[in-house]
């Protein structure tokens, strides 16, 4: 099915995922400027998770348009829930959508998700983390000129991005003005596999305790390939902001550290676990 310049909007699903679309199997795409959800709460879609559109199977592809506006009415994915199946965002936009769990714009909780120059933007998960994504399993990519912006976790981590599992890759594009209110302003890596290459910046990211820019939890493996620009300045990315640990926070308990591979050069200091500045190699 292909819908192309067409508006989902005012739906409520009150026992599943998908306010607005509900994906199983088959092929979905959306083009032109289809816009699920809307920027006044009559236009909203909601559902217990999912609140824009929930994929269980299949392939969705959407080129363009706008995912927006949506909400969660009890847990997960405001914008997007993946469980399986595929998804494609090609220059679409995932902006203002709220999860009342986690996260904010997109939950992954499996399957495949690729995005090529897409806007993550202002999205917010209300009571928990990942507000503008976040990856419980499955794999994620973002290249070209994604943006991951201005998304908030008021009472968890991963302002911009939590992975808890699953295989993140992220090439290019900027992860900026995102904010949380526990650790990692721009990212939390918990348990997963992150790979930043190719000129990532990562800027003005806050949080109130641990790692402005990003978070790297025992368990969690993040490799550095190429320059991450940002204009550090002492332990901090891009004026990144927090108590301790402004920049990278690599958590280091008992001899054990989160995994980091390929410090760029010159480019991004790490803290040790009192937050004080330890040059990369």
């Amino acid at each position: 099915m292909t819908l192309s310049g067409v508006m989902v909007y005012s739906n409520q699903a009150s026992s599943n995922g998908g306010g607005g679309i509900y994906v199983f199997a088959g092929k979905l795409t959306l083009m032109g400027n289809t816009t699920i959800g809307g920027e006044v709460p009559a236009e909203q879609n909601k559902a217990p998770f999912g609140g824009g559109l929930y994929v269980n199977g299949g392939t969705v592809s959407v080129s363009g348009g706008l995912i927006g506006g949506n909400v969660t009415t009890s847990t997960s994915g405001g914008g997007i829930y993946v469980k399986t199946g595929k998804l494609t965002l090609d220059g679409a936009a995932v902006n203002g959508n709220t999860a009342s769990g986690l996260g904010g714009g997109i939950f992954i909780n499996g399957g495949t998700v690729k995005a090529t120059n897409a806007s993550i933007y202002n999205n917010q998960a209300l009571s928990a983390s990942g507000g503008g994504i976040y990856v419980y399993g499955g794999s994620l990519t973002m290249t070209g000129k994604c943006l991951l912006t201005e998304n908030k976790a008021p009472n968890g981590s991963g302002g911009g991005m939590m992975i808890a599992k699953g295989k993140v890759t992220i090439s290019g594009g900027s992860i900026a003005e995102n904010s949380s209110g526990v650790c990692g302003g721009g990212i939390y890596n918990s348990a997963g596999t992150l790979t930043i290459q190719n000129n990532v910046w990562i800027k003005s990211n806050t949080t109130k305790i641990q790692g402005g820019g990003m978070y790297l939890e025992i368990g969690s493996t993040t490799t550095f390939v190429g320059n991450v620009l940002a204009g550090n300045i002492g332990c901090q990315i891009g004026g990144d902001a927090a108590k301790t640990g402004p920049g990278v926070y690599q958590q280091t308990v008992g001899g054990k550290q989160a995994i980091i591979n390929g410090w760029p050069v010159a480019v991004i200091d790490k803290c040790d676990p009192r937050g004080q500045p330890v040059p990369g190699p």
